[in-house]
């Protein structure tokens, strides 16, 4: 077995970080259509750690720096 291609793992694992903040996005706008606030914060919540976690995957200071 080879070892795996860290360049493309790193990629797919970004792609997913993406695809999970997206779906997390769409939970955000069908909470709020639904008028339901607290489901709607947490969404919103999964959707910053995805988004953190791509930071973190890229190397990029998670403070505004990079």
């Amino acid at each position: 077995m080879s070892a795996p291609n860290e360049n493309k793992l790193a990629s797919l694992r970004d792609r997913r970080h993406a695809l999970l903040a997206q779906v997390a996005g769409l939970e955000i706008e069908i909470a709020m259509e639904l008028n339901d606030r607290p489901a709607a914060c947490e969404a919103q919540v999964r959707m910053f750690a995805e988004v953190a976690a791509r930071r973190a995957l890229r190397g990029l200071d998670l403070n505004g720096g990079q």
